[in-house]
């Protein structure tokens, strides 16, 4: 099943197909999220919805960004570029935020008061302005795999370093010294503040298992077997995951809460728990990515959404913003949400074809 050397090199296509599925699945969560706040967001059926999403969710990005550096070949200069340039496309996008939250307020002053909801929009565009989301997230990595790219860092090391991290980074959630400046930016490395979405540390293990995966991946002779062992070896993990959930959080309620507090702060079993429920994905995908291929419309707007993910996830939740506002800063009920959710799937592919034709093709002719 494995072989010494490097065999399997191409492109594996099972993972474009989970980054193309996350795309869809983080629309389908934000516009609840962002859009049916108070109303949609608290339906039961969107509560499983969610469960079932954040079983792999954001882990898949990180997890595929640890796998893809050991099929690229990444200088450390390019990859500490990369790092510094995804956190300004944090804040950069944070101020794209702001706006689709503070436009709405005012055109809407101009046909019906919604002033009692102005201390809802200064909050929001107060937490917005220093938002840590996946952008802060994957820049903050890149710097780490960088340097640890530098220091010439054993496969073995990356291993236990994600399984050392994901034991005691739960510790270290809420770490704070009393400096503002200062305990924001632990915020963005450790988590527990309101400002972070998601934190640096806690996330780490996601892409050192990514890199372990994939060094492995490469050295694959027989990958049908491959995942088929791997697979067989997740289900059980995840089986085991949910009766241990389960049984400690045996209401509906609590175990949606656990769901949802360790898919941002990540606890061992749940780290382990999701690593499986992505590497069963994709091994789904890969026994079905010769059905994909053939339904060409699909195999093609995966790959698109894979390729072009983080301009998709820089646009959508302006979108969400401004309907949300434009309802006059009432939440959407469910179906309102699902009806959101598949417009935003419209909006975000026209603003992403849109920009990539004209704007970075005229890019490319001005330096012909």
């Amino acid at each position: 099943m494995f072989s010494d050397k490097e065999v399997n090199t191409g492109r594996q296509i099972e993972f474009d197909y989970s980054k193309g599925l996350f795309l869809l699945a983080i629309l389908l969560i934000h516009s609840f999220q962002i859009a049916g706040r108070g109303s949609g967001v608290n339906a039961e059926v969107y509560k499983i919805i969610f469960m079932v999403c954040v079983m792999t969710g954001a882990p898949i990005f990180m997890f595929v960004m640890g796998l893809g550096t050991r099929y690229r070949k990444a200088e450390t200069g390019v990859m500490l570029c990369s790092g510094e340039r995804l956190v300004l496309y944090q804040y950069l996008n944070n101020i794209a935020h702001i706006a689709s939250i503070i436009l709405p307020y005012f055109v809407m002053m101009i046909f019906k008061d919604v002033s009692a909801h102005r201390d809802e929009v200064i909050e929001t565009s107060k937490l917005s302005a220093l938002y840590i989301n996946i952008f802060f997230l994957a820049g903050g990595i890149y710097l780490v795999l960088a340097l640890l790219k530098q220091l010439k860092t054993p496969i073995w090391l990356y291993a236990a370093l994600g399984l050392v991290i994901n034991i005691f980074s739960p510790m270290l959630i809420g770490l704070q010294i009393g400096f503002a400046p200062v305990d924001y930016i632990l915020g963005g490395i450790f988590g527990g503040t309101k400002y972070a979405s998601f934190s640096v540390l806690n996330y780490l293990p996601y892409t050192f298992f990514g890199i372990v995966f994939g060094e492995l991946l490469k050295r694959v002779t027989n990958k049908k077997r491959f995942y088929g062992v791997v697979c067989s070896c997740s289900a059980v993990i995840l089986v085991g995951f949910f009766c241990w959930v389960f049984w400690n959080n045996p209401d509906f309620d609590s175990f949606y809460q656990y769901i949802g507090r360790t898919y941002v702060q990540p606890d061992f079993i749940r780290t382990i728990a999701n690593t499986s429920a992505v590497v069963m994905l994709a091994g789904l995908l890969f026994s079905l990515s010769n059905i994909i291929a053939k339904c060409g419309f699909l195999h093609r707007l995966l790959m698109y959404y894979s390729k072009h993910i983080s301009k998709y996830y820089a646009i959508h939740p302006t979108f969400f913003f401004l309907a949300y506002g434009f309802n006059g800063f009432k939440g959407f009920d469910f179906w309102g949400c699902i009806v959101l959710f598949l417009l935003s799937i419209l909006y975000t592919d026209m603003v992403v074809r849109l920009y990539n034709r004209f704007w970075v093709n005229s890019k490319k002719l001005k330096r012909t």
